[in-house]
Order: structure tokens, then sequence, then C-alpha cells
């Protein structure tokens, strides 16, 4: 039975080859290109071939190539089709190395090549389907699943068989882990230990299965879930009995085995056929031929999820804490390449030198997550983790981090915490906390500490930050402003006095006017936008009634025309934004038009940013948009088909104006694309950057200058003055397919590139070499 396979080349993404710490250069990527980053020590399954040491993560993947002592890291850009692994297997026989998805993807690596068999994954059933353990024998991989038991050909890359209604009646069964030991095949499932000869023909049949019992030596431990772990060692086959111990199979019994671990949870089994590696939560327990067993302990080797025998002599081990670990007599080596400690995203900020991401945030229901990951930033190619563990002034009872932003006029760095207050930050030695104790935010709690709920912060150009205390408080103020002099101003906007709708706020946008617009949070009735002008005093709601899509308010954002764009619940509406936005003569909002129907309507809109040609990117739970600057054109759609999104649902979105790069936040990790729109700040001639320059053969990408003025005109001749291409610029950024307008292929040669705003008054010149 053949299952459909699609076959792509295994490409090699970026070599570190200084120690062990991997790093991502977003300045070196390619318009288009994509890099993606996510936690590389939170490893759970460890697979090693004759060159390298695969590691796979709870996000991602990486190896570890022995000859040249350096870490590599692995994504959909090198060939692979998904995310989420579940566990890995290499095999020997047929050099092929086995990854399972938990979503039951599988791709199969062979000689440069991966080729991605999807049976599993197509195939529809009720109930939860997953993967939990790989064994190879004889060019065959067994796979125990949720199901049953799946018998794969790695040659021919078909499944062969499906064993699944296995239990004492013929009902379904789980199966946990399987082993093959001379003629039999053994296996570990919910409905306990059973074993059936390799050569009957009719396994499918329940009744051709042995079950093993209390009968044959097995403890009765009331719960045959707990046999979980099988291996095949010494012509023994070994089983782990959760909260029991290892026992023996005699070829007629069971027996317990002469080794054990202290804390008998079995997380692996695993052997090499000269050695046995038996896993628990901390403890790695080693057994040769001769039956000597070796226990190893190390501060390195917690939260243990399998450990293999090296090749050499030790083991290869995954931690959820510390990623992929060596243990070769005494001496114990973490391997992890650099990334955020978690894959948590709540919000995004970026800079022009720095990402911030903050990892914490609230349900649906604005209840408090209780999140201490913290926060992380990404500059100069390398990830920094801030927590509770990282010591300093980070203060420890601070929780759910939520929002972030630079105050350009006071250069100070802030942080909001859903429940601690707001952080002032200038690392980890300099660290303000403003909550009821020495300023005017308020607790939904009064008196306790830990509900000093920030929800979002905006600075204005006088230096002033704007902060929302969603406190909930009966005709307290919700919106607060900490001045440059480092005084702060409550603002109560009676907004429906006598209720807590002023204290209900979510999101905060400053317009052109200085003019605040909040929107109120996504569960309160009447939800919705309420605009403030704090010099007046005065406020206005805008709802339904105004023209939005939908009263559900999840992400606003202001462009380079002064509109403000609103996701909703149902779609996107904008607001024109002007001076007389208190008036009766302020227009409602209108809906932008795409395919004939109201732009993206159906859907939730989590996030908006504008790049720098003021096109606008766009969040939803079904993947990532860019529309252009009216939202009447689709330039791209991004899934996790056609793209390394980690997920389809896209929680936040940050654009870095200085180079155009599209920070994407996910349920499942980062993401960064490298963008076309680019804000110029300074234009000076003969300022333009080029990259890749110079083009060379076989080149099929895009040239991206950058620097030029913004939305300004670009024309590129040859040095004869001969027009070859033209257009306008996204902002900073121009993108040349290093085609004339036939849509031939530029001649090897150099080529001159002219840029200039509207009205000539800057200019920008370069040359691009194609090879």
């Amino acid at each position: 039975m053949l299952s459909l396979q699609v076959t792509k080349r295994f490409l090699s993404v970026w070599l570190l080859l200084v120690g062990f710490s991997a790093s991502a250069q977003t300045s070196g990527l390619a318009l288009g290109a994509w890099q993606v980053h996510v936690p590389n020590n939170r490893a759970v399954a460890v697979a090693e071939t004759p060159t390298s040491v695969y590691t796979a993560t709870q996000n991602g993947l990486f190896r570890y190539l022995k000859e040249d002592n350096a870490l590599q890291v692995l994504s959909r850009n090198d060939g692979f089709s998904d995310v989420g692994i579940k566990t890995l297997r290499y095999d020997s026989a047929s050099a092929s190395l086995l990854i399972a998805y938990e979503n039951t993807n599988l791709d199969l690596l062979r000689d440069g090549t991966v080729t991605n068999l999807t049976e599993l994954l197509r195939k529809s059933m009720p109930g939860v389907k997953t993967i939990y353990h790989l064994n190879t024998h004889n060019k065959r991989a067994y796979l125990a699943t949720s199901f049953g038991l799946v018998v794969l050909d790695l040659v021919k890359k078909d499944v062969k068989d499906t064993y699944s209604n296995l239990g004492p009646q013929g009902e379904p069964v789980q199966v946990y882990s399987s082993t093959v030991l001379g003629d039999s095949l053994y296996i570990a499932s919910s409905r306990g230990m059973m074993a059936a000869h390799l050569a009957n023909p009719n396994l499918l049949d329940f009744k051709s299965w042995r079950r093993f019992g209390p009968a044959d030596g097995l403890p009765n431990t009331n719960n045959p879930d707990s046999y979980k772990t099988l291996a095949t060692f010494n012509n023994d086959v070994f089983l782990g009995i959760n909260g029991v111990g290892i026992y023996r199979f005699t070829g007629s019994t069971w027996v317990p085995a002469a080794f054990n671990l202290n804390n008998p949870t079995f997380k692996a089994m695993e052997t090499n056929g000269r050695r046995l590696v038996v896993t628990g939560p901390s403890e790695i327990l080693e057994v040769n031929l001769q039956g000597q067993a070796a226990r190893q302990t190390d501060p390195l080797l917690q939260n243990l999820s399998m450990a293999i025998p090296t090749a050499n002599g030790g083991q290869w081990v995954a931690s959820l804490d510390n990623g992929l670990v060596r243990v070769k007599g005494n001496i114990v080596e973490a391997f992890t390449p650099n990334g955020p400690a978690f894959a948590d995203v709540f919000s995004i900020y970026a800079e022009a030198d720095r990402y911030t991401v903050l990892a914490g945030g609230f349900d649906l229901g604005y209840l408090q997550r209780g999140s201490l990951a913290g926060f992380y930033q990404y500059q100069n190619g390398q990830w920094t983790s801030y927590s509770k563990n990282s010591g300093g002034q980070f203060p420890t009872h601070v929780m759910d981090l939520v929002d972030a932003i630079r105050n350009p006029v006071t250069g100070k760095f802030y942080i909001a915490s859903y429940g601690g207050g707001l952080l002032e930050w200038d690392g980890l030695d300099k660290v303000i906390l403003y909550n009821e104790n020495n300023s005017p935010l308020l607790s939904a709690i009064p008196g306790n500490q830990d509900f000093v709920r920030i929800t979002s912060l905006a600075v204005d150009e006088t230096g002033s930050l704007w902060v929302v205390n969603r406190n909930q408080l009966l005709n307290a103020p919700g919106l607060f402003e900490l001045k440059p002099d480092n005084t702060w101003v409550p603002h109560r906007l009676n907004y429906l006095p006598g209720s807590i709708a002023s204290t209900n706020f979510d999101k905060i946008v400053l317009d052109e006017y200085g003019y605040k617009w909040l929107s109120m949070s996504a569960n309160y009735n009447p939800a919705g936008i309420v605009v403030y002008d704090s010099e007046k005093k005065t406020h206005k709601y805008l709802g339904l009634s105004q023209g939005l899509p939908n009263a559900q308010v999840y992400s606003m954002a202001l462009d380079q025309s002064g509109e403000m764009w609103i996701g909703t619940g149902n779609g996107v509406g904008v607001f024109s934004t002007s001076s007389d936005v208190f008036s009766t003569s302020f227009p409602s909002a209108y809906v932008p038009i795409y395919e004939r129907r109201p732009l993206l309507e159906g859907q939730i809109i989590r996030s908006i940013a504008i790049d720098g040609g003021n096109r606008k990117w766009i969040g939803t739970d079904t993947g990532l948009w860019l529309f252009s600057e009216t939202g009447e054109e689709l330039v791209h759609s991004f899934t996790t088909r056609n793209s390394p999104l980690p997920s389809n649902k896209i929680i936040d979105i940050a654009i870095n104006p200085a180079n155009g790069e599209v920070i994407i936040g996910t349920e499942a990790g980062l993401a960064v694309f490298r963008g076309t729109g680019s804000v110029t700040e300074k234009v000076n001639e003969n300022c333009l950057q080029v990259f890749p320059n110079p083009v060379r053969p076989g080149f099929s990408g895009s040239v991206g200058i950058t620097g030029l003025p913004n939305n300004g005109w670009v024309k590129i001749t040859d040095m004869a003055g001969m027009l070859v291409f033209e257009g306008k610029a996204n902002g900073g950024t121009f993108a040349w397919n290093t085609r004339d307008y036939n849509g031939r292929r530029a001649s090897p040669g150099v080529y001159l590139v002219f840029a200039t705003n509207q009205d000539g008054s800057e200019t920008c010149t370069a040359k691009i070499a194609v090879q």
C-alpha cells in the first residue's frame, strides 16, 4: 500500500564553528528569507548517525556535527515538512533517520534527501492520534501509536500493516513501545504486555497475540498503562514497569532484572546491541553485556526524555532543561544552540538593534496565566532570556510580562506585567517596580501587589508614558500618565459613570493628534473603542453603530496616512483619524474590500503591523497575511504549508523599521521574515546598501536595495544608461528580481541604481554587479 510521498532536497543552513553556540544573524537575511527562533533546550528525543547527533526539541530540531564539533539548527527551510517533533530514530541497516511529528506526519531523511510520508497524517479517526515510540528491525520501522502498531517499510517508504484491535475481545488498544527478539514481536500496550510471531500471517487478529500477566511472572499492578518501555538486549526482552522496576523475559516467564533505577519511572530504554541504556527522570543506567550496571547522575541530567548509548562509549541524552547532553566517563557537557528560553509569545517590541519578546499573558477571560517565563531579547545574533531565575534585581514575584516600550525622549525601557505592575528596566542590576506601594497604579484586589494589572503601554511626543491599568474598580482611573520628570497623573475618563467600564481597557495606541485610542476588554459588554483627549478631558465611544464589523477589538495600528486600522473578531475596520474625532460629523469606520468581500471577514484579527511601505501585515488564527496599503490587494499569504511558520495561529507581529524584518510570534514560537518595507531615517548620497552584491550565477531570489528615500522611485540602468527596470520602493527598500521588463535575466555586467523621492530633494545611487 503506497503512501503519498513528497521528496525535498535537504539543504544546509548556517553552520557555526565557534564553540557550541548557534545564532542566527538576521541582518544577513536575504529578501524573502526566513529564520525560525525556538527554544533549543527543551529536548525530547535524540538519535545518532555516523556523522551527526540529531536532537528533537518541543519546537524544533538541531544536530551536532561530530567531525566539525559544531551545531546546526534545522527547520522547514532545510526541507523538513512540519514542526512539533514527537520522537525520532536512526536505522543503520537502511541508513535512514525517521522523524515522527506530534500530528503523526513523518519525514524520512536518507542520503541528504527528506521524504515526507503523509499516510498516517491523512488517516481520519476519532480521538487522539499520536506516535509514542519508534523501533526498527530488518529495515522496517515499528511505530507505537495511540491507535495500534504501524509497520513501515523503510526501503519502499510505505505502510505495510497496522495492528489496532488487539484487546482481549478485539477492542482497540494504544501501543506505547515495541521490540523484536528472534522471530517474535513484543508490544507494551494499554492492555498490558503482548507478543506474537512475526511469521504469523494474521497478526491483525487479536487471537494471534499472546498476553502476559501475573501467571507469567509480571507483578499485578492493576494498571496496564504502567507498561510503556521495552528493549531487546543480550538475547532478552526488558520491560520497564513504572512504579515497580525492570523485568526480564527468560523465554517462558518474566523475572525481576538484576538492575533498576533508583526512581522506577521509565522515560526510555535504548540499546546499540552492546550496551543497554535506561533513562529515568534524573538518572541514567547503563548495562554492558556482562550484566554490569553503572549509574550516572549530574546537575545537567535533569528532566530527562531519552538517552542512547554513543558509538564510542558514553551516552547522548535529551533533557527538557538542558537540551543535548553528552556523558563520557565523568565528563558531562551540554550542547545547545542559542535561542529563546521558551516558545511562549504574547507580544513583541521591535527596535532597530534588538527585539524584545514578552512571554506572559492572560486568557480570554482576562485571568492571569501565572507565567514566570519572563522575557527574552535578541541582539547581535544572540538571545538573552530574563526571568526570576536570572538573579540580580529581577522581581521574583512578577509574572505575566505582556508589553514593552522604549521612551525615545528619556531612553528608559518599560515592561508591563499583568499582575506585577510596571517595570522600568535598565538591566538586571537596575530595575524599578511601580505598583500600589510607590505609584497611583491600582490593584484589582486592593492591597494585594500581585494584581496590579498593566495591559498596554504607549509614549507620546513629549515623553510621557501612558499606562493602561486594568483594575476593574468602580469609578477609579484606568489610565495613568508617567511624565519624564517621574511624576504620575491619573486619568479618570468617567466613561459610563457608575460602572467599571473606564477601568476595563486593554490596548492603547496614540494617533497623530495625540488622542489615546483605548480598546475595551474583548469580554466586556459593550466592547469597542474609547478615544480620549487628555488635554480637554473628553472622550468618545466607537462601536458597532460607528461601523466596526465587530465590537470585540483585538488589535489596533496607526498607518502612515493617519488611518487607524482596527482588528476585530470579524475582520478589519478602518477609521480616518482627524482633529474632529469628537464631533458628530466624524465619519464611521469603513471596511476594506478584498475580492468583493469585507477584508478577512469571519476571522479574528489578533495583530496588525504597518511596514515602511504602509502595507498591512495581519495575523489571524489561520496564518499571516500581507495586504497592500489600502487592503485591497493581497501581496503574501503565509501558513505552515508554504513557509517555516511554527504555527498558523499568529499571536503578534512587529516590524524592524531599519531593515524591514517582520518578527512573527505564533503559539509555537517565533519566526522572522525579511520583508521589503523598511524606513530610512536619513538619506545620504551613495548611501544605498545592496544585498547580495555581487549577484552570483544561479541566484534565484531578489536583490534587496535599502537606504532609499522612503517610498521613492527607483531606476536601474546598464552602464550605457539604458533603462532595465524601475518601480516604487516599499518604504526604504526596493526588491529587484534581476530581470528586465520583458522578464529576461539581466546579462552579466555592472548596473546602476538611481533613487529619488517625489520632489527630487533626496537622491541616492549604487552599483550592482551581476555575474
